[in-house]
C-alpha cells in the first residue's frame, strides 16, 4: 500500500495537516523515513511550503533519509522562493544589497534571477542615497570622498539611464556642498560634474528626469554661477545668466540667500573695477564723469537690495555658516550706507588734501582685516619681514586716525578672491587695489605682498 494512504503517513503530519501549514524539517524527515511517495511529497511541499530553509545542511540531513529527486527539486524551488522573499522583506538597503548579491551567486539562472538583479540595482542606489543623506546631515571631506568612490563604482557598472542621471546629480550637489562649506577645493571636478548633470537634465525627456530637473536644475545653476566667480579670471556674465535661472519664480533657490549673495558679489566686483577706473582719472576728468557716477548709484542700489535679501532670507541658507553670511551682509549694508560715493569727494588733487607730515617723516599705514582667514597681525608681520616694504621706511600704526593710508583686507563669503583696498582716509581716495584668487591664506599671502608693496611704491600724496 502506498504510504500516501497509510495511517502512519497521516500521523506524520499531525495536526498541521488539517491546518495546511508549511512542513517542518522533522516532518519531512519522518515522511521520508516511512517511505512517503517522492512525487506526492514534492507536490505536497510545493502546495504547503516549508517552515525551514533548504540550505546545504538541511539537504545533507534529508539525504540520509533517501531524499528523492522530485522532492529535492521541490526543495530547491522553495528555497529559491524563500531567499527571494527574504530580499523583498529586508528593509535595510545594505542588508538587502548583500542578500541580492548572494542570491545572484547561488541562483544565477534561477526563477527570480532577473528580479533579483533589479532589486540589487535598486539596493545599490538606496545605499548610495543613504550615504548621500548622511553626508548632507554632517558634511565633511571623508564622507564626500567615500561618496565619490561609491558613486564612481556604480557608474562604471553602466546603470540604467535614470539611475545614471540620479547619480551624477547627487555627486554634483555633494561636491557643491563641499565647495560651499570650504573643505573641498577641486573646482574643475565640481564644475565638470555640475555641467554634465545640468546638461543631462536639460536633454532628458522622461517623467523621472523631469522631476529630477525641477528639484535640482536651479541649484546646479547656482553652483555653476559660483564656479564661474571662483575661476581666474571670473566670468561674471556667465554667472549672471546662471543666477537668472536660479532666481526663476517658484524655485527653492529664489528663496535662498546664497543666490542673492552671489549676485551681490558680481555687483561688488563691478563696483570695485569702476572705483579703480574712477581713481585713475584726472581731477578734471572726474568732474565731468557723469556716466560713471550714475553707474556708481545704480550699483549701490543693487548691492543694498541684494544684501537686504540675504539678511531677510538668512535662515533659509543651506550652509552651516549661515550666521557668517548674514553678518557679512549686515556689515556690507552698513559700510555702503556710511561710505560716500567716490563722486561725492571733491575732485581736488590728493596732495592738497593729505594729512600734513614732515618731508622726512615715514608714511604711516593702518591695516584692517575683515576676514578671519587673514588676520591683521599676520599681514603686519609679513610686511615687516618684506625687504621691499622695509625699503619704503613706512611705519605700521595701530591707531586708524594716525594713518596716512589704510589697507583693508576682504575675502567675501563663498569666494576665493582676496582683495586689499588701499585708501587715503583723509580724502576717501582709492590709492590702489590688489586682488588674487587663492583657496587658503598661506597661498594667498605670498602673492599679495609684492602686489601690495607695489601699490605703496606708486602712491602719490
Amino acid at each position: 500500500m502506498s504510504c500516501a494512504l497509510s495511517l502512519s503517513c497521516v500521523q506524520a503530519f499531525g495536526q498541521d495537516a488539517a491546518a495546511d501549514k508549511p512542513l517542518k524539517l522533522e516532518q519531512v524527515e519522518q515522511l521520508l523515513t516511512i517511505g512517503w511517495d517522492d512525487a506526492v511529497l514534492a507536490r505536497e511541499m510545493l502546495k504547503r511550503g516549508i517552515a525551514f530553509r533548504a540550505d546545504a545542511k538541511a539537504i545533507e540531513r534529508l539525504s540520509k533519509k533517501k531524499l528523492g529527486a522530485q522532492t529535492r527539486a521541490a526543495l530547491s524551488q522553495l528555497d529559491t522562493r524563500a531567499a527571494f522573499q527574504e530580499i523583498q522583506n529586508t528593509k535595510d538597503p545594505n542588508a538587502r544589497l548583500s542578500l541580492s548579491r548572494q542570491f545572484l551567486q547561488q541562483y544565477a539562472g534561477g526563477e527570480f534571477a532577473a528580479q533579483a538583479k533589479d532589486l540589487a540595482r535598486a539596493a545599490e542606489r538606496d545605499v548610495f542615497d543613504q550615504a548621500y543623506q548622511s553626508y548632507l546631515t554632517a558634511p565633511d571631506l571623508p564622507k564626500l570622498t567615500a561618496l565619490f568612490t561609491r558613486g564612481d563604482e556604480l557608474r562604471v557598472r553602466e546603470p540604467d539611464a535614470v539611475t545614471a542621471l540620479h547619480l551624477i546629480v547627487r555627486l554634483a550637489r555633494a561636491a557643491g556642498r563641499g565647495i560651499y562649506e570650504n573643505f573641498y577645493t577641486d573646482l574643475e571636478r565640481s564644475r565638470s560634474l555640475a555641467n554634465n548633470a545640468l546638461q543631462q537634465l536639460d536633454q532628458a525627456t522622461d517623467e523621472a528626469a523631469q522631476k529630477l530637473r525641477t528639484e535640482n536644475a536651479p541649484a546646479l545653476a547656482q553652483l555653476l554661477a559660483l564656479y564661474h566667480l571662483r575661476q581666474t579670471p571670473a566670468d561674471t556674465a556667465a554667472a549672471l545668466k546662471l543666477l537668472e535661472r536660479a532666481l526663476a519664480p517658484d524655485t527653492l533657490t529664489a528663496k535662498d540667500p546664497v543666490t542673492y549673495w552671489l549676485r551681490a558679489l558680481i555687483n561688488r566686483e563691478q563696483y570695485q573695477k569702476l572705483r579703480a577706473e574712477y581713481a585713475a582719472l584726472s581731477p578734471e576728468a572726474r568732474t565731468s564723469s557723469t556716466i560713471i557716477c550714475q553707474q556708481f548709484a545704480a550699483l549701490t542700489n543693487h548691492l543694498i537690495e541684494d544684501y537686504t535679501k540675504v539678511v531677510e532670507l538668512g535662515g533659509a541658507a543651506n550652509v552651516r555658516q549661515v550666521g557668517t553670511l548674514r553678518d557679512e551682509a549686515v556689515a556690507a549694508v552698513k559700510t555702503i550706507s556710511q561710505t560716500p560715493s567716490p563722486c561725492a569727494v571733491p575732485a581736488t588733487p590728493p596732495a592738497q588734501r593729505a594729512r600734513r607730515v614732515a618731508n622726512n617723516a615715514p608714511r604711516t599705514l593702518f591695516i584692517r582685516s575683515k576676514t578671519v582667514y587673514l588676520k591683521q597681525q599676520q599681514l603686519e608681520t609679513a610686511l615687516l619681514k618684506d625687504t621691499g616694504f622695509q625699503a619704503l621706511n613706512w611705519r605700521i600704526v595701530r591707531n586708524e586716525k594716525e594713518a596716512d593710508v589704510i589697507a583693508e583686507v576682504t575675502l567675501p563669503f563663498l569666494t576665493w578672491q582676496w582683495t586689499i583696498e588701499v585708501t587715503q582716509p583723509a580724502t576717501s581716495v582709492l590709492v590702489g587695489t590688489v586682488q588674487i584668487r587663492e583657496n587658503v591664506a598661506r597661498n594667498a599671502l605670498p602673492k599679495l605682498l609684492p602686489l601690495l608693496v607695489d601699490v605703496f611704491k606708486q602712491a602719490r600724496f
